[in-house]
Parts: structure tokens; sequence; C-alpha cells
């Protein structure tokens, strides 16, 4: 990072832990979590100057719980999803912002209208809570969206979400926006695959004085290849252009994010990998 202050290269580490259990052949759950010591471009809340040297994001604790009963029939499957993350930043600052515990819980169902062909209907319930002066900024969502998976052979996969989200703002206007998935994967080879993508949706604001919350939107391609047998390396490029929404009297304001990412991956077995990836933001 180049213009900011402190330090130039900025370094984090997680711990991935998975738990995936089958009950019969059309019952499983899976459970994940990502504890991490994260860290960002240094960020200043309204009235503050930015902190002379970067301060990490850590974030406690961060878990996925997807449970899937057995279905009504064969062409018909029901998922529950969970989401639970916790954001806790040293610096006390932006933690009297920032702090903060999201959850997220859903409901999916689908039908196989063909054998290449699932149609999806979800609902989603999210709430954010935060530590403190929660009555101005918390929020709370609600998801409907319907969709199609698309599966024309063993290497082509097509998924696309559509749907609308009801957010209630505690001391703000409540607003209904569009949210919308769209991803594409094709598997080139044994191990390695093209992926890409757009997603449109509300997100946290960084600044929650002037603004609300961000309208984003999410373009994205990776690549993955596999270069032996355990070992593989990935690109990923992410570009955001985004409009923060101003609260009360303030403006929408523009910005624009661009991610590149490389990685290696190791897979001495099924149970354990290790990568190392670098990610540049502009």
């Amino acid at each position: 990072m180049v213009d900011r202050p402190g330090k130039k290269n900025l370094t984090s580490h997680n711990l991935t832990a998975r738990l995936a259990h089958s009950f019969s052949p059309v019952s499983n759950i899976d459970i994940s979590g990502l504890p991490g010591d994260f860290q960002e471009p240094a960020v200043a809340p309204a009235g503050h100057q930015h902190p002379a040297e970067h301060r990490p994001v850590v974030e406690k604790a961060r878990s996925l719980t997807r449970v899937t009963p057995p279905p009504p029939d064969k062409k018909t499957s029901l998922i529950v999803k969970y989401r639970f993350i916790n954001y806790s930043y040293d610096n006390a600052i932006l933690g009297a912002e920032l702090d903060r515990a999201e959850n997220l819980a859903g409901l999916e169902l689908s039908y196989a209208y063909l054998p290449e062909t699932k149609l999806v209907g979800e609902f989603r319930y999210q709430t954010v809570d935060y530590d403190i002066l929660g009555t101005l900024k918390n929020k709370k969502s609600s998801y409907l969206m319907g969709g199609v998976d698309y599966n024309p052979g063993k290497q082509t996969l097509v998924s696309a979400r559509a749907g609308f989200e009801d957010r209630n703002r505690s001391s703000a206007p409540d607003t209904t926006a569009p949210y919308i998935e769209l991803s594409a994967r094709y598997t080139y080879a044994e191990g390695s695959f093209l992926a890409t993508g757009y997603t449109y949706t509300l997100e946290e604001s960084s600044d929650l004085i002037n603004f609300t919350d961000t309208k984003v939107n999410r373009f994205f391609v990776n690549v993955q290849h596999r270069l032996t047998g355990a070992l593989s390396a990935s690109c990923s490029l992410t570009y955001e252009p985004s409009q923060l929404q101003g609260r009360g009297t303030h403006v929408d304001v523009d910005e624009k994010t661009t991610r590149l990412g490389l990685g290696l991956f190791w897979l001495p077995s099924k149970n354990w990998t290790l990568s190392a990836p670098t990610t540049w933001t502009m």
C-alpha cells in the first residue's frame, strides 16, 4: 500500500477448521470455522486523523453451519444455513465505531426440474449488532430470492440468484434493494478451473457516522491451476465500484476498489491444506 500512513506491507493469518459428516446418502452436516488476525489499510473514522501506524483487525470467530435434512423426494432438497461473524478492532477508536457481530440464517429449497437444471428458492435473515451505539447503527435484513443452477456437464456449472433485500436501519430510513448473485465455473483439467461472477448487495461502511452502508457491485475472476499432484497455484482479480450511502444530509459518495491476489496451495492429504496467498488492494 503506497498511499497510506505507517507500514507499507500488511501481513494477515488465519486458521480454518471444517467438520463434514453424512448421516445418510441424503442427509449431511457441514461446519467450518475461521479465527484470524487480518490487517487492512488504515481507516480513520469521521472527525479523527489517520492513526500513526496500522492496527490489525481481529475477526474473533466466524462459522458457517450447513445442515441438509432428508429430501421429501428424489427431486427436492432442503438446506439450512447459518453464519456468525464477530469483528474486533485492536485500535480503540476504530473499535468504538466498528466492533460488531453479524448473524445470517438461511433456508434454501431446490427442485431438479431437469437432470442438468435445478430451480432454487431461498430466504435469508441477517442481523448486524454493533457493540457501541447500536441504536444508531444496528440493522436487520430479510432476503428473498429465486434462481437456477445449470450443470450441463462435469466441466461446467452456472448459477444465478436474484431477488431483493428489505433492510431495517436503526435511526435511519429503511430501504429495499435488489440482490444479485451470478457465477460460472469451468473445470478444464483435474484440480484446475476458471471461475467468474458478479454480486450486487448492501454491505457495512467503515464510516458509520457519515454513511449508513455501501451499495457494492463486485466483479471477480479466479483461476486455479494444479502444478503437481498436491500443489496448486491461483490468481484472482476483483473489481468493486461502490457507493457509500449518505446518512442524513450527507451526500452519497462513489468509490472503486481493485484487488489482485496470487496464491499457492498445498494439499498433502484430504484433511489438510496449507495456503500462502498474497493480495494487493488499490
